[in-house]
């Protein structure tokens, strides 16, 4: 983490792709919040000859003993090798990541609680 607020965050984050390693560097901005409502935010990526924009909103509501949190993510930017890319390709992938994360999320969340 390269830096981090109440507002936004900046980190680095190595990945491993068979026998080649990329830095991908990421920034998140938060772009609209109401209380108890929901959160939009930004999410930049950018790594050796590709880059990504995201906007994603949370909107949260009352769930029996919690709270159920949809949602949406949309690709707003694309440069590089990226915009070879089909859109339906990689808004499935990024579908498939945050669903991914989501589901991490949720497991930790009830491993948590005694």
């Amino acid at each position: 983490m390269r830096s981090a607020s109440a507002d936004a965050a900046e980190w680095q984050a190595k990945a491993r792709l068979g026998f080649a390693t990329a830095t991908l560097e990421s920034q998140l901005a938060i772009t609209g919040r109401t209380p108890g409502e929901s959160v939009t935010f930004t999410l930049a990526n950018r790594t050796a000859g590709a880059g990504l924009g995201v906007m994603t909103k949370l909107s949260f509501d009352d769930a029996a003993g919690g709270t159920n949190v949809d949602w949406t993510a949309e690709i707003t930017s694309r440069s590089g090798l990226l915009k070879l890319a089909p859109s339906s390709l990689l808004q499935s992938q990024v579908q498939s990541l945050l669903s991914d994360l989501w589901q991490s999320v949720r497991t930790k969340l009830q491993d948590a609680v005694p």
